[in-house]
């Protein structure tokens, strides 16, 4: 148990600062390329995101899972890694390829050939980083996973920054993102570099056979989920001008850098989620509702806020220049009420192995997405796109909520009141400091105390269970 609660320290910890240092480079560099140019860069680090889902065939979940199972037969173990090392090789080569077919020849936004060239070895790096990483977390040596994390992004957000004050454009940060991922699979080779003998006197296709049979699934999930996470870049990219993809990138990412929280809560609840499946139905749904309670706590407070000083965030964050990105941003952030409960409910179904149903879901949403995209993108630009994946979201997502409803009760309506009344309040306040012109971060302010107050008057026991979560020793 130990092991688990460190691991998982290791990898919450190299999340949020990722995640962080993302920001900070979304940030500056959308304020300093202007939209037409951060609309291009977020667009081909959209594809490359995607084909390196697509290219990893799931078989980072395999890999891991698959050296985990050798038990310390070291020769199980080199064949596994060879076969997985070919079979990850071959996939690089492949979709390389089909990366720069796309760009080159089917992208709408118009991409030099240095571009295209950069944005290929991003997806290179990438690639080989979570080949590697998967090695080490079949080691159980999640520490290292979270140093060449954060040294990635680290190396990323610092080279960016500098070269964003010194050579301004679109192809030096291509470069940056570049140079940061091949440093990162540098570092990740380092680490795992003594696995690495006899490829060629290992390799045996039927293990080869045996990986990919195993990966199909998650192969499925990972294409589905790139998309799922890329198709509106994507669709707009054919749709609607560069700057609209950049006004709608802008708003996508402030909404996907808040996901960190339920991620962390999601993983420091899976430990005991998978010791009470299927053993002790109650105190599972108990734990459950616990999780949701904490995450809704602070990401309704913060989708509510966030919806009536989005206008005011969106320039204080990016500058008067993306302002038309407002709209979307708040109708992502209606999301937020989505995401964050059912991050729970998904680490929940996983933990009771029912991963393969996340296949269903998937392509529920993929199938959603570009049909509600083709209906409102055309009308309502980028907005049209942000009320899709909210659709789609709360579609997708109902399904995977009665699934876990169905194996495993657990109540929400009355744990929730006392939380959804006070956020109610709070937003309803800050909405008339708002109307009557109150300088923003004193809305802010006000809206964060009152909410506080208020959850602790009326949920003291879930104030008491967040600080606890924050603080534990």
């Amino acid at each position: 148990m130990n092991k688990i609660l460190q691991n998982t320290a290791w990898l919450s910890v190299s999340e949020g600062v990722g995640r962080a240092l993302r920001a900070i480079l979304v940030i500056a560099s959308a304020r300093i390329l202007g939209a037409d140019d951060w609309g291009a860069l977020a667009y081909t680090l959209g594809v490359s995101a995607l084909i390196t889902l697509m290219a990893d065939f799931g078989m980072g979940a395999v890999i891991t899972r698959e050296l985990s199972k050798s038990d310390g037969d070291k020769k199980v173990f080199r064949e596994k890694l060879a076969a997985a090392f070919w079979l990850r090789t071959i996939s690089l080569l492949l979709f390389f390829f089909l990366l720069f077919t796309w760009l080159s020849f089917f992208s709408k936004v118009t991409l030099t050939p240095a571009i295209i060239f950069l944005t290929g070895l991003l997806f290179a790096g990438d690639s080989l980083r979570g080949f590697f990483i998967a090695i080490n977390r079949a080691t159980e040596r999640m520490e290292r996973e979270a140093l060449i994390n954060i040294v990635t992004q680290v190396s990323i957000t610092a080279l960016g920054i500098i070269a964003l004050f010194t050579f301004p454009n679109i192809l030096f940060q291509a470069g940056v993102y570049a140079l940061g991922s091949i440093l990162g699979a540098v570092l990740a080779f380092f680490t795992v570099r003594g696995f690495f003998s006899s490829f060629f006197s290992d390799f045996q296709w039927q293990v080869m056979k045996g990986i990919v049979q195993s990966a199909w699934p998650f192969a499925l999930l990972s294409i589905l989920t790139g998309l799922n996470l890329n198709i509106d870049i994507l669709m707009l990219s054919y749709m609607r001008s560069v700057a609209d993809i950049g006004y709608y990138s802008v708003a996508q990412k402030i909404v996907l850098f808040l996901g960190v929280l339920p991620t962390l809560v999601a993983s420091a609840a899976f430990p005991s989620l998978s010791r009470l499946a299927g053993k002790d139905k109650e105190e599972f749904g108990r734990v459950v509702t616990r999780a949701i309670k904490m995450v809704v706590l602070v990401g309704l407070p913060i989708a509510i806020g966030g919806i009536v000083v989005g206008y005011e965030l969106i320039e204080i964050l990016f500058g008067p220049s993306y302002q038309a990105a407002t709209t979307a941003f708040r109708i992502l952030l209606l999301s937020l009420f989505i995401s964050y409960p059912i991050t729970i409910i998904n680490n929940a179904l996983f933990a009771y192995d029912r991963q393969r149903d996340f296949i269903n879901y998937a392509v529920i949403g993929v199938t959603s997405n570009l049909a509600f995209n083709f209906l409102l993108i055309p009308t309502f630009g980028i907005a049209g796109a942000a009320a899709s994946t909210v659709i789609t979201q709360f579609i997708s997502n109902t399904f995977a909520y009665f699934r876990l409803k169905n194996i495993n009760p657990f109540f929400l309506r009355k744990e929730l009141t006392a939380i959804i009344y006070s956020a109610l309040i709070m937003g309803g306040v800050t909405y008339l400091m708002n109307i009557f012109g109150a300088n923003v971060y004193a809305t802010i302010g006000s809206g964060i105390i009152i909410y506080t107050l208020l959850i602790f008057l009326l949920a003291k026991e879930d104030f008491s269970q967040f600080h606890r979560f924050l603080f534990k020793k």
